[in-house]
C-alpha cells in the first residue's frame, strides 16, 4: 500500500457548535486512537484529508501521521469517517495507530475483471452484490484491491468467496457463501396472450344487446299508438 503522509494539530473538544466553526473555516475534527494510547483530539486541513484518502491507495492507505507532540511520523490508518448527507463533505474521521509487524483488521474494494461467458454468449446480466471485502493481514501487505476473474460464468453461475484465494499473507474474514458476482438470465418483455375467440364472442354480445333494444323500441311504438 502507499504510504501518505499527514499532518494533524491538537484539538480542543467542545460542543458540536464548535465542530461546526471548524468545518466552516476548512478544518475537519478527528480523533487519534490506538497502540494503548488514550484518544487523543486533533484537527486537519480538509485539503490534506482529502489529499490523503484519493490516492492510489484510497481510503485505505497507510498514513504516515505527524502528531502534535511527536517527533517522527506514526503509521496510521483511517479507520472511520463521517460524511454529511445533503453536502457529501467529510464532517468527522477517525484514525487508528498501527504497528507495521502487527496484523490489522481492514476492508479493501473487488474488481470485477473478464468478460462472461454468460453476458456474451447467453445475453445476460452480469450482477455485482458485494463490492468491499474484509480482509486481516500486515499492513504492509493489505491490498488496494482485489480482483476476481468472472470469465467463466455462464447464465445463472455465481462466485463465492469460497471460490476465490486471498493474495499471499491476507486472510479473507467474511463467511465463504457471500456472493461476490453472479450472472443472472435476461429479463424478457412479454405480450400478454389474448383467448382465442374473444373477439367473437364480444361481437355477439353486442349484437344481442342491439336485438333487445331494437325489440324494446317496437314495444314503445305499439304502446304510443
Amino acid at each position: 500500500m502507499d504510504r501518505v503522509t499527514l499532518e494533524v494539530q491538537a484539538r480542543t473538544p467542545g460542543k458540536s457548535s464548535a465542530a461546526r466553526a471548524l468545518r466552516r473555516q476548512g478544518v475537519i475534527p478527528g480523533v487519534l486512537y490506538g497502540n494503548g494510547r488514550d484518544p487523543v483530539p486533533v484537527q486537519v486541513a480538509a485539503t490534506a484529508l482529502r489529499e490523503a484518502i484519493t490516492g492510489d491507495g484510497g481510503r485505505h492507505a497507510i498514513l504516515d501521521v505527524r502528531a502534535p507532540g511527536s517527533e517522527q511520523a506514526a503509521p496510521a490508518i483511517l479507520k472511520d469517517f463521517q460524511v454529511d448527507p445533503v453536502r457529501g463533505v467529510l464532517t468527522h474521521f477517525d484514525l487508528l495507530s498501527i504497528r507495521m509487524d502487527q496484523a490489522i483488521d481492514s476492508v479493501t474494494t473487488l474488481t470485477l475483471v473478464g468478460d462472461a461467458e454468460g453476458i456474451r454468449l447467453g445475453g445476460g446480466v452480469l450482477d455485482q452484490p458485494t463490492h468491499e471485502q474484509h480482509i486481516k493481514g500486515l499492513p504492509a501487505a493489505l491490498p488496494e484491491h482485489i480482483e476476481v476473474d468472472v470469465t467463466a460464468l455462464a447464465v445463472g453461475d455465481s462466485i463465492h468467496l469460497r471460490d476465490i484465494s486471498p493474495p499471499a499473507g491476507i486472510a479473507f474474514t467474511d463467511d465463504g457463501d457471500l456472493v461476490l458476482a453472479s450472472v443472472m438470465a435476461p429479463t424478457r418483455m412479454e405480450e400478454p396472450e389474448v383467448e382465442e375467440g374473444a373477439e367473437g364472442v364480444e361481437g355477439e354480445e353486442a349484437a344481442v344487446e342491439g336485438d333487445d333494444s331494437g325489440g324494446a323500441s317496437g314495444e314503445g311504438d305499439e304502446a304510443s299508438s
